[in-house]
């Protein structure tokens, strides 16, 4: 899995953040204190060293943050730990999130197009290369995040950010 400095940039912006429900399995980065790599491992016995054993709905287990007087104790621990993690989806997950009702032959033709142009200059044969964008990225999650931005919110990552295609 990808866990490069650009990777963490690139998942860390609203359109992936709010969406995510925090879940076993998930792969966080502790944006805070120690920018430590983490999988939220749905075992509760392994003290956070592995994960920390969560899924929504339950109580953040995280001992570090203190209760809010006056807010739900359950949710204002959840928004703490969400505020002070990065999630950075896997594969499957991006998958998911771009595809909606796509059946599988059609996202990846949408993915393909988004990767390659082709063009046929009359030669018998159909000319294919990489696309400007597509050869900005290292990694598939990498690449498969800018395909989700650029499908569903019209943005592309340009100098180190997301911004609206114009």
């Amino acid at each position: 899995m990808d866990i490069s400095e650009q990777r963490i940039k690139m998942a860390d912006c609203p359109e992936i953040q709010d969406k995510w429900k925090p879940s076993a399995w998930d792969v966080v980065v502790c944006n805070v204190r120690t920018e430590k790599i983490e999988v939220l491992s749905g075992y509760p016995t392994d003290s956070g060293v592995y994960g920390h054993g969560i899924d929504e709905g339950d109580e953040c287990p995280i001992s570090s943050y203190p209760n809010r007087v006056g807010t739900d104790y359950k949710t204002q621990r959840w928004i703490d730990f969400k505020t002070e993690h990065i999630w950075l989806p896997r594969q499957d997950q991006l998958q998911e999130m771009v595809g909606g009702d796509e059946t599988p032959p059609n996202l990846i033709q949408k993915f393909y197009h988004y990767c390659f142009k082709s063009a046929d200059d009359g030669d018998g044969q159909i000319d294919i290369w990489e696309t400007e964008e597509a050869d900005r990225f290292s990694t598939m999650e990498q690449l498969w995040l800018a395909f989700l931005l650029k499908e569903k919110f019209g943005k592309v990552w340009y100098d180190g950010k997301w911004v609206v295609q114009t």
